[in-house]
């Protein structure tokens, strides 16, 4: 029961901050999740290049961090 109520907590603190984000932000986690590729997300994000793919996840998950141990 602890545990379940750690982990329940974790995803609910998971959850607020992931909606604090900018909706690129939010839009990338999302396609992450369902699996696609960074190429796939360059495409479907219409991003200009894959590097730039990458520097938008990187910010994304510092954002994500820092409204985590905030």
């Amino acid at each position: 029961p602890e545990q379940e109520n750690e982990r329940r907590e974790r995803v609910e603190r998971l959850a607020v901050a992931v909606a604090r984000l900018g909706d690129r932000c939010r839009e990338l986690f999302r396609l992450k999740l369902l699996g696609m590729s960074f190429g796939e997300i360059r495409k479907e994000m219409e991003a200009a290049s894959i590097n730039t793919v990458y520097t938008w996840d990187l910010r994304c998950r510092e954002q994500l961090k820092a409204l985590l141990e905030g």
